[in-house]
């Protein structure tokens, strides 16, 4: 509207109807509203031009409706894209907790396989005829003279006879010793 009060000659009611007559397609459409003629239509051809508006085509309701079933098929398409990457999601947690408990069901027959072996290794007896000094000096309630008359004395032919030999009068360290020690008899 501003543009058009700079144009000399016009009036208010001929910008007023010069908007209100709008879309034009060509300037020679002005001289349709009421007191713009061919001379004052001319003193403004300098100031105005036509710019023809291009009408969109209506869409037909085959095309709305096209439209419309395009936008749900889109709708639904996203829908189940959201759902495989949801279950994608659950059977890599799924798998990863699986692996977990695998994981820990192996550390855990580690742990129990090591248990069994260092009981193995307590219930394992020592021969009395080949025991070395360091394993001798690992069971408890033997001191190092007991240590040393058990290696002089042998070889053995019972575990009594160590028993004899180590001079241990203690009952209590004399049957832990007999869960602990063993003889093979040399030959």
């Amino acid at each position: 509207m501003q543009e058009l009060l700079l144009i000399p000659g016009l009036e208010d009611e001929q910008i007023l109807a010069i908007i209100n007559g709008r879309p034009y397609e060509t300037v020679e459409e002005l001289l349709d509203i009421s007191g713009i003629d061919e001379p004052l239509l001319d003193s403004m051809r300098p100031w105005i031009t036509v710019i023809p508006v291009e009408e969109e085509p209506e869409e037909s309701e085959d095309t709305q409706e096209d439209e419309q079933e395009k936008r749900k098929e889109e709708q639904e398409k996203r829908r189940e894209e959201k759902e495989k990457e949801k279950e994608k999601r659950q059977e890599e947690k799924e798998k990863r907790q699986e692996e977990k408990e695998k994981e820990q069901e192996k550390r855990r027959e580690e742990k129990k396989k090591e248990k069994e072996k260092r009981q193995d290794k307590k219930e394992e007896k020592l021969d009395m005829n080949t025991a070395s000094l360091q394993e001798l000096l690992r069971i408890p309630g033997l001191d190092d003279e007991q240590i040393v008359a058990i290696v002089n004395g042998r070889p053995y032919q019972t575990v009594e006879e160590v028993l004899d030999m180590s001079g241990i009068e203690d009952e209590s360290l004399l049957e832990n010793l007999r869960k602990r020690i063993t003889v093979i008899p040399v030959e």
